[in-house]
């Protein structure tokens, strides 16, 4: 991953007050390896990441697509300079993945909500009507 994209998780955390420790302890792992994280010195799973957003008070898609944009602008250089090959692991990847990931989740959450709203709904309109029969007779 990209410098610029720790250096943005770690103003997210100094914008909101929060220190390395705050973030260490709501993450439940040590101050070190919180460090590491904003370093750029360990890999982020889906599920840190997802920690991560939750302390910073962001959507998860949020950091991806920032991670996204960021990684399209490696490519852009990339292709003005010719210098390099763009391999295909340099631009989408472990990235992309997780952006696909993090929408499936999000997406999966709001088909559970709108099914239990749905669900409520049947039930509120089933008593009515059951109601409405009860006084009818």
């Amino acid at each position: 991953m990209m410098k610029n994209f720790y250096y943005y998780l770690r103003s997210l955390r100094v914008q909101r007050g929060l220190s390395q420790e705050n973030m260490a302890y709501d993450l439940r792992i040590s101050v070190t390896a919180y460090s590491k994280i904003e370093r750029g010195l360990t890999n982020i799973s889906l599920e840190r990441l997802r920690q991560i957003a939750r302390c910073l008070h962001v959507s998860m898609t949020s950091l991806i697509e920032y991670y996204e944009n960021e990684e399209y602008s490696i490519y852009e250089k990339k292709m003005k300079n010719r210098s390099n090959y763009l391999y295909v692991a340099d631009y989408g990847g472990e990235s992309g993945a997780l952006f696909m990931e993090s929408r499936i989740v999000e997406l999966e959450e709001s088909l559970r909500v709108l099914t239990n709203t749905v669900e409520s709904l049947k039930n509120v309109l089933q008593a009515h009507f059951n109601s409405k029969n009860n006084t009818a007779t």
